[in-house]
């Protein structure tokens, strides 16, 4: 709720901000089924200068990180968040209730040893939110700093595709966690899930350290995590962006 309130009054008195709601009421969507599932299509050019945001070292470090409080916009407002974090309104918005994250500390885009981090935003952000990470070479338009996104629930199709758990193939327990392929969506999906966030610590990070070890890198392995807390229980889906064997995990 405070999050809202926030939102309306930087919505007065901040350009960018206000341009960028603005620009979602002229988006156009258009939903396409494929033998299946759905892919819906969002054209939204405000969004273009984050999008194509250079993410390459060389631009990142001629730029001032747009996310450290002391080059933040001087209208933009935030919310502490358990001390080490601040919430912020994105002023490039996919859905009319879309926050960054960011950690007030300046450092990399990194899940390493934000596990039980993202477990706490996801569960404080339910019901009304995703909380999700974008690794540093994907998606992130900030990979020089930490920062997780929220956005409302219930416009993402994959939402409606797993609740058939017919769906869901079992794959193996982690840490007693069960983990699943979701079948039929046109991409990889994995899922764990479960109510004890030390179990479903253990199991994330062995599930990352296993990508790591297949692509023989130091490098976080490319991918996106959305998770969700309702009933007691986690869900996290992971979109692996590069391809592993299933085997590993």
């Amino acid at each position: 709720a405070r999050c809202r309130d926030r939102r309306g009054e930087e919505n007065s008195s901040w350009r960018d901000l206000c341009l960028g709601y603005e620009a979602l009421r002229s988006v156009r969507v258009k939903e396409l089924r494929c033998n299946g599932f759905s892919v819906r299509l969002h054209h939204n050019p405000a969004r273009i200068k984050s999008t194509t945001a250079p993410i390459n070292q060389k631009s990142i470090e001629k730029r001032p990180c747009f996310l450290c409080l002391e080059n933040l916009p001087e209208p933009q407002r935030g919310i502490l968040y358990r001390e080490d974090f601040i919430v912020l309104c994105n002023p490039f918005p996919i859905c009319p209730e879309h926050y960054t994250i960011a950690h007030i500390t300046h450092g990399p885009q990194s899940f390493e040893g934000m596990v039980s981090t993202f477990l706490k935003m996801t569960k404080d952000f339910s019901p009304d939110f995703y909380v999700f990470y974008n690794g540093p070479e994907s998606g992130a338009s900030a990979p020089d700093h930490l920062h997780f996104q929220a956005i409302a629930r219930g416009i993402l199709p994959i939402e409606k595709e797993i609740v058939d758990r017919a769906r869901l193939a079992l794959v193996k327990c982690i840490h007693a966690i069960p983990l699943f392929r979701v079948k039929n969506v046109g991409r990889e999906v994995i899922i764990v899930e479960g109510g004890d966030s030390t179990a479903i610590d253990g199991a994330l990070t062995s599930i990352v350290s296993a990508m790591k070890s297949v692509l023989s890198s130091p490098a976080e392995p490319q991918m996106n995590l959305l998770g969700s807390y309702e009933k007691n229980t986690w869900r996290i889906l992971i979109f692996p962006r590069q391809r592993h064997r299933p085997s590993v995990y």
